[in-house]
């Protein structure tokens, strides 16, 4: 990547659990050698597009906007995660769009940001 190429993926997040009201979380970690302090980060929830595609993706909401590492430092877990939507249903699918977006800073060249982003159910 060079100062401000983005990357932008999209994920279809389908829940086909049995709890009626389960809130689904979003969080993430970032490992690498820092580029994360460098990655400005937003993630979208809305309908339409699928895995690895946003073709037709239609957004409703912004669930965050940053960097990648202040993502992974702010919400790390379940419990300290972003709430992408709350089930009434199932099987209930909303997509979710991450953009990544490189800051023009020299400090950045050289390094590597590896992110894993985890959706996970629970009980309200």
């Amino acid at each position: 990547m060079k100062p401000a190429d983005s990357v932008v993926r999209c994920i279809a997040v389908t829940y086909q659990g049995t709890i009626a009201a389960a809130a689904v979380r979003m969080y993430a970690t970032s490992g690498g050698t820092g580029l994360g302090v460098y990655l400005d980060t937003t993630i979208e929830v809305g309908s339409g597009g699928a895995f690895g595609s946003c073709t037709g993706f239609s957004t409703s909401a912004t669930l965050f906007s940053g960097t990648l590492a202040s993502l992974a430092a702010a919400h790390s877990n379940w419990s300290s995660g972003v709430v992408s939507f709350t089930t009434s249903s199932a099987p209930t699918t909303r997509t979710m769009r991450v953009t990544l977006t490189l800051e023009d800073n020299n400090a950045a060249q050289g390094l590597t940001a590896t992110p894993t982003f985890t959706w996970e159910a629970q009980n309200t």
